[in-house]
């Protein structure tokens, strides 16, 4: 053992674990240290007076034996291998904290594991019972009691992240931490315009959510250049936390002069900024504006009617009039607008919310922006709780705010050095940029009205909307390719065949003149539709099968909510309740029902699709067919003992005394079935001659849609010339 590692020149040869040295199954414990090596001495010295003892060489970094071990001091691999573990995960648990310590301990059993085998993993101690002294060393490594908090105002930031804090304060039972890079003044020298946005999944507690403030150090149309400046842990959102959040930032940054700034409509925050910067313009985010009335038109069901939903559209377009001539816009459209009372009920909304107060319009207005949204900042927030998670530790917050910090550092030079773009711009985006900037520059010069300038802003592929022509185009295509519409082509020819089909699709649904987009965001608009379609015939579903024997309360499905049911499938739907045909024609008859003799007329409420209502109505008869065979009931009335479960029938018989109100129960429940089984084969009779008038009126409608298609393509040349 006296040559033990002791060969000059070789590799490492033994592991340092805090004051302990592991070499060849011992321990040792360093006893001086000399001009070109240490001496260690035997661990078990004290125990059992062993003079083992190591010399580590500093030129060859490896250890030699000096004096043998005595017999009494076996090797104890196994203990070494345990001891280097627990310092490998006290290492790794200060170096990174996006793991759990749980989890870093078990990653590093399993790399034993890899390399040693089965054989140590019982030597292992349970992550329980040294769980405590993993936390007490990264606490004591990091200097401070305690990294879970309760209270804003107990919260430690750990040393090694202070350099990134510009400042901490504390007033009024209110605490507000702001961290940025140690370059900020330097880099806000030349920034006039900011974004500012908030988030609270990514916000470590005991806080309430991070704001974030972005600035703008050099974009153009082929190029956005926005990155985080200021990052700050808010306890509420309060309009006076804002404020004291811009003051202080104000006070501390004397750079910091906005010009300009770009947020969502969150007037507590709005407020703040005029507060402290009275100069500053403030922009509203035109992506949260468009939602909004959306929103609200949705609620109102005006995007399922082609009219309706051209309205609304026009109604965002308002945005990118002169705040000016907005009001002049708007009397435009109400010269126009229909009499329905959920339109006018919209029509209000927006002259109360967006319309009357005098600070909204300069708010919403995005005339002539090159910035006109805040969706780089939202982004940024998905980005962010990518690394983070939701409600993250604050040491994996501290640790991704410091890398965004030095990533973001980093870009900025590389973009003032060599002129490298931190985002650069899709195609489409340019485009419609220079779409909008055509026609501002158009309107400008009086060469377009503002009814057709706004018309021309419905259109422009900048909304995001596909064309009521390209959803069509889209529902045949996939019609025609079922295959490909139900995800049926996988493996190699497969999937190469898919491949092709959307791109012909995306060709053809480009060049329509509508929105362009690419082969992944057709796919989206796609799967977006079969969610909407299966989740209105789920409530369809649930709102026929509704106890109570009440008409159906949900919506009718649209036209393209029953070409989507038509193309996946009935099956799609969960049969055919899902895929709840609406009323055809109007009648006098009254159709009974299990709860009331009287019932709702049958009214026609939207166009046919002919060939789909016969597939339908053919089902909806077979299933009742085979339902009544199920439900006949038996033609006498007592229950025979061979019917009953085996749990009663196997029990001895005992004389029973006859009811009076239990008979009288069976008897009016049979009468029951019998009066819907009566009713089912009534409603049968009817949807066969249903049946009957629907292939009678396919050929009228055929001819009227050959018709209408002529008539089509004359108005297109017409038009054209």
């Amino acid at each position: 053992m006296s040559n033990e590692g002791g060969s000059r020149g070789v590799t490492k040869n033994y592991e340092i674990c805090g004051t302990v040295l592991l070499h060849a199954g011992h321990k040792y414990y360093k006893h001086r240290k000399n001009k070109n090596s240490t001496v260690w001495t035997c661990a078990n010295k004290k125990k059992i007076k062993c003079s083992g003892i190591a010399n580590l060489h500093h030129e060859t970094d490896c250890v030699v034996i000096k004096n043998k071990h005595v017999s009494q001091c076996v090797p104890k691999f196994d203990e070494n291998e345990v001891k280097l573990l627990l310092q490998q995960t006290k290492k790794a648990i200060c170096q990174d904290f996006s793991d759990t310590v749980q989890s870093v301990y078990e990653k590093n059993i399993q790399k034993l594991k890899d390399r040693k085998g089965l054989d140590n993993i019982s030597k292992i101690p349970d992550f329980r019972s040294v769980k405590y002294q993993f936390y007490r060393y990264r606490n004591k490594t990091l200097q401070v009691p305690k990294i879970k908090f309760t209270n804003p105002d107990s919260v430690v930031i750990p040393e090694r992240f202070v350099k990134y804090i510009l400042f901490d304060c504390k007033e009024n039972e209110r605490r507000i931490i702001v961290f940025a890079s140690p370059k900020v003044r330097i880099n806000v020298q030349n920034i006039k315009h900011y974004f500012c946005d908030g988030t609270f999944k990514s916000c470590v507690k005991p806080f309430t959510q991070l704001y974030t403030i972005h600035g703008d150090i050099g974009s153009d149309l082929y190029q956005s250049n926005i990155v985080p400046l200021f990052y700050a842990l808010l306890t509420d959102k309060r309009g006076i936390t804002y404020e004291a959040l811009f003051q202080k930032i104000k006070d501390a940054v004397q750079e910091f002069r906005p010009i300009k700034f770009t947020m969502d409509f969150e007037m507590a925050a709005i407020n703040a900024v005029k507060n402290v910067f009275p100069r500053a313009s403030i922009h509203g985010c035109f992506i949260h504006f468009q939602r909004s009335i959306y929103r609200k038109a949705t609620s109102l069901e005006l995007l399922e009617y082609e009219e309706t939903k051209q309205h609304i559209k026009l109604c965002a377009s308002l945005a990118f009039l002169p705040k000016e001539d907005i009001e002049d816009g708007w009397l435009t459209l109400m010269e126009n607008s229909f009499q329905a009372e959920p339109v006018t009920i919209f029509n209000n909304y927006f002259v109360e919310q967006w319309l009357e107060p005098p600070e909204m319009i300069p708010l919403w207005c995005c005339f002539k922006e090159h910035h006109r949204s805040s969706n780089l900042v939202e982004a940024w927030n998905e980005r962010f709780q990518r690394y983070t998670g939701c409600k993250p530790s604050l040491l994996l917050f501290l640790q991704t705010v410091a890398t965004d910090i030095s990533t973001h550092d980093i870009a900025r030079e590389r973009l003032q050095m060599n002129g490298i773009p931190i985002h650069k711009r899709k195609k489409t985006s340019i485009k419609n940029d220079e779409l909008i900037n055509k026609l501002t520059h158009q309107y400008e010069n009086k060469e377009r009205s503002i009814t057709n300038f706004l018309q021309e802003f419905k259109m422009a592929p900048h909304t995001g909307s596909a064309t009521p022509e390209q959803i069509d185009t889209l529902l045949n295509f996939l019609d025609k390719h079922r295959d490909l519409a139900r995800g049926r082509l996988r493996g190699g020819d497969g999937s190469a065949h898919a491949k092709r089909l959307w791109e012909e699709l995306c060709n053809m649904l480009n060049s329509m003149g509508g929105c362009t987009k690419s082969i992944q965001q057709w796919q989206k608009v796609w799967f977006d539709r079969k969610h909407l379609a299966k989740k209105a015939a789920a409530d369809a579903r649930s709102s026929a099968s509704a106890t109570g024997g009440s008409p159906s309360t949900a919506p009718p499905l649209s036209q393209w909510q029953l070409k989507v049911l038509s193309i996946m499938g009935i099956a799609f739907g969960e049969r055919q309740t899902s895929a709840r045909v609406p009323p055809f024609r109007e009648t006098n008859e009254p159709i009974p029902s299990t709860s009331s003799q009287t019932s709702q007329p049958l009214s026609l409420s939207q166009p046919l699709d002919l060939d789909l209502c016969e597939e339908v109505v053919g089902e909806c008869v077979e299933a009742s067919l085979e339902d009544r065979q199920l439900l006949q009931p038996a033609s006498q009335p007592p229950v025979s003992q061979e019917c009953l479960p085996s749990t009663l029938s196997s029990q001895p018989t005992r004389p029973r005394r006859q009811s009076a109100a239990g008979s009288d129960v069976r008897s009016r429940l049979y009468q029951y079935e019998e009066g819907r089984v009566q009713r089912e084969k009534l409603r049968n009779t009817e949807l066969a001659g249903l049946r009957t008038e629907l292939t009678s009126l396919r050929t009228e409608v055929a001819g009227i849609k050959a018709v209408m298609l002529q008539m089509y393509e004359l108005l297109r040349e017409y038009n054209r010339n």
